[in-house]
């Protein structure tokens, strides 16, 4: 049985229900019709996808032709994502059991990684400069990073507690930002389970300076997986395309 109150920034399977499968392939598409553009073979072949969950980017990515490492720290969403290359019957992806905080166990290098979907910027400060320079360092010279964030200044009046129905489950979302961080608590009403998440945010000049701290240049900042429309305050999420000098 769930606990009530999960651990902070764990994601329980009733999220994965709730929100990753609901979003449809019309979401996905532009997300995968991005990355092409982004990462065209066969210069970027090798991909790493970070908190890859159940395939959802790994696998499409496999069929195209990429040679894809998928890492998540959930066991459960690992077997859906290699009981679904395993039906593909695509060349597998390599799935990998791991915390992000320990890309020594990971291998390399890899011509590109993706982090999608609000999944950096979990940790303090020091913790996410750290992480994002050991992505630069599993990188080969001219090689990408994708980060899919969220844009700190959307939230700036954006806070409160927002009640919704989702898949006929009321949902209650509360969301706070003190200074860099960004606290996000949902509530299911049919158990009453509360989830928690937090991130540091960023501005798209924050993360680009951060990001020149460990060798890596802006390439694209953008939102809505659209390379023609600038991240702005206007929208929650921005996506950042860094290259490795």
């Amino acid at each position: 049985m769930e606990s009530s109150t999960p651990p902070a920034n764990a994601y329980t399977q009733r999220w994965f229900t709730t929100f990753l499968r609901t979003y449809g392939p019309d979401y996905t598409a532009r997300e995968l019709a991005f990355l092409a553009c982004q990462l065209p073979l066969p210069r970027f072949h090798a991909v790493l996808d970070l908190c890859c969950a159940n395939g959802r980017i790994a696998l499409p990515l496999a069929e195209r032709g990429h040679a894809v490492t998928g890492v998540d720290r959930d066991a459960a969403q690992l077997a859906q994502a290699r009981e679904a290359s395993a039906q593909a019957g695509v060349t597998p992806v390599r799935y990998v059991e791991a915390d992000m905080r320990r890309l020594d166990t990971i291998g390399g290098p890899f011509d590109a990684v993706l982090s999608m979907w609000a999944s950096f910027g979990y940790f303090d400060d020091a913790t996410n400069a750290a992480l994002l320079g050991d992505l630069a360092n599993l990188l080969t010279r001219g090689a990408r990073i994708v980060l899919d964030v969220y844009h700190r200044d959307f939230f700036v009046r954006r806070q409160g507690t927002l009640t919704s129905a989702r898949e006929g489950e009321q949902i209650t979302t509360t969301q706070r930002l003190d200074g860099n961080r960004l606290t996000t608590s949902i509530t299911y009403g049919s158990t009453g389970t509360v989830e928690s998440f937090s991130w540091q945010v960023f501005t798209p000049d924050e993360l680009s300076a951060l990001g020149a701290t460990c060798n890596l240049r802006t390439a694209l900042a953008c939102t809505g997986f659209d390379e023609t429309q600038p991240a702005t305050e206007a929208q929650p999420r921005m996506q950042l395309v860094f290259e490795r000098l």
